[in-house]
């Protein structure tokens, strides 16, 4: 199972505050963009009354150049109404005749040094170029043009007062920026509510899902038009998984019953013989028993048989009483498998070699353990031929412990290798897959264990459980899932 981490801070409260923080940042950015395309408006209007008031001058001084520089000189030291059109804080005028002598037109000229240095800048400047600037504090703004007249060329820089609107301009944008902040604070707020009201139902539904999950339905949970499907289709799974989990234990509990019971007919038997040699004993009692030796051969007989007795009864209770949750797997566990197939092997002649004598307890389910045991080795003795051999041996290391069952049967057919390799979650349950090996697989996930089939045709099959517990009870690493391997030709 993938490991979940659970975040610190919910969705249902991440979300609706980043859809806030998304709208609040969209609004600024867009009054951002607002306000530059409004300054680049502006800007392109004052660079063109700027052109205007130029021509203006320049048209004026042409017209007054036919008498002589001094009467330009006259005309632009009087009132001109045109340069009333934008407040100029100062201007530059240059004529350079057809002799090309420059003439310096502008009483106090070169006093400003930003319109001298522009007026220079204009010579290089084709005719008609406008050159337009503001000053950073946006206070001033400079403009000037190359003009070409018929008797050489004029040129004409001016130093324009923008104060006035930039302050406007300011007070502009420092209202739409309050007024962004409130209506995007609120936009970003009720972002917030709708989002959150959208996203309630969550919480209630995993709760639902999880231990506070209501059977009966008889708890009612407001849900949008779009989550109602959602938790419906969440409801009905939860009750379908339910009914399988109910299916499969029944399914299982009748198998291991079935399984039980044939093998307590056989263990029948098992009572039986030491019962008619107890028998015995009482009559040859009964007759002898004035005889010390007779007496004492006999007591010693009848202890033995209530001795087998005994074994096969504990053997009985341990495998038939409900799972004790007892976490100690012991030699003495798999002593009583042996008592338990004894007399399924005995019926077709199989000898039984167990390997065990190493084996040290490990801390597991011993209730799980003995089943799977149990069940591999009943379909061992059923698929091996008369007179053949199951053998079980125990093998430990630090990490794991393996237990190897092993039978002379034909090999194992394909769909049970292939049921061994999907495992009991994945595939389903089938009466082919031979007796127990669906709650093999299944006891085995909950384990963690893995199994590890070896099948050669016409030669036999060897089963390999691993358990990752070695004898000291120390848990490895071990995937959760059984994977199965087969080597050979089935």
């Amino acid at each position: 199972m993938a490991k979940v981490v659970v975040r610190r801070w919910p969705l249902t409260l991440t979300l609706p505050l980043g859809a806030s923080l998304a709208m609040f940042l969209v609004a600024l950015a867009t009054t951002q963009i607002a306000l530059l395309l409004q300054e680049d408006r502006e800007i392109r209007a004052l660079e063109s009354k700027a052109a205007i008031f130029l021509d203006a001058i320049a048209d004026g001084v042409a017209l007054s150049l036919a008498d002589g520089p001094d009467a330009a000189r006259a005309l632009l030291g009087g009132k001109l109404r045109v340069r009333e059109a934008l407040a100029d804080e100062g201007l530059g005028l240059r004529w350079i005749d057809g002799a090309g002598t420059l003439h310096v037109l502008t009483p106090g000229d070169g006093d400003d040094r930003e319109i001298a240095d522009l007026v220079t800048l204009l010579r290089a400047e084709p005719p008609g170029a406008l050159r337009f600037t503001i000053a950073r504090d946006g206070s001033r703004a400079l403009a000037g043009r190359h003009y070409s007249l018929e008797e050489g060329s004029l040129l004409v820089a001016a130093a324009l007062d923008t104060a006035e609107i930039h302050e406007a301009r300011a007070l502009m944008e420092r209202t739409a920026l309050i007024a962004t902040f409130i209506l995007a604070g609120i936009a970003a707020l009720l972002t917030y509510l709708f989002t959150r009201r959208a996203l309630a139902p969550l919480p209630a539904i995993a709760r639902e899902l999880a231990d506070e999950y209501d059977p009966a339905g008889q708890r009612a949970i407001a849900v949008s038009a779009e989550i109602g499907p959602l938790t419906q289709a969440l409801a009905a799974r939860r009750e379908a998984e339910d009914a399988r989990s109910a299916a499969l234990v029944s399914t299982g509990e009748k198998e291991r019953n079935a399984l039980l019971a044939k093998l307590a007919a056989g263990l029948a038997h098992e009572v039986r013989n030491p019962l008619a040699g107890l028998l015995n004993a009482v009559s040859t009692l009964r007759r002898f028993g004035e005889d010390e030796a007779v007496r004492r051969e006999t007591l010693d007989l009848i202890e033995r048989g209530l001795r087998s007795i005994s074994r096969v009864a504990d053997t009985m209770l341990a495998t038939y009483r409900p799972a004790s949750g007892r976490m100690r797997f012991t030699r003495e566990d798999l002593d009583d498998l042996q008592t338990l197939v004894g007399p399924e092997a005995r019926r077709r002649q199989l000898s039984l070699d167990w390997r065990i004598d190493a084996m040290q307890p490990i801390a597991i389910d011993a209730e799980a353990l003995r089943q799977i045991l149990l069940n591999l080795l009943i379909n061992a003795c059923k698929v091996s031929v008369e007179a053949g051999r199951v053998g079980l041996t125990v093998t430990q290391s630090a990490h794991e412990t393996l237990f190897e069952i092993e039978d002379t049967g034909k090999g194992m057919p394909d769909a049970i290798v292939a049921f061994l390799r999907d495992g009991a979650r994945k595939a389903a349950m089938a009466e082919h897959k031979g007796l127990g090996l669906w709650m093999v697989m299944r006891l085995l996930e909950d384990l963690g264990g893995r199994v590890k089939v070896r099948s050669l045709s016409g030669e036999g099959t060897r089963v390999t459980v691993r358990i990752p517990t070695g004898p000291h009870g120390s848990a490895s690493d071990a995937p959760h899932h059984p994977a199965p391997e087969r080597e050979g030709a089935a």
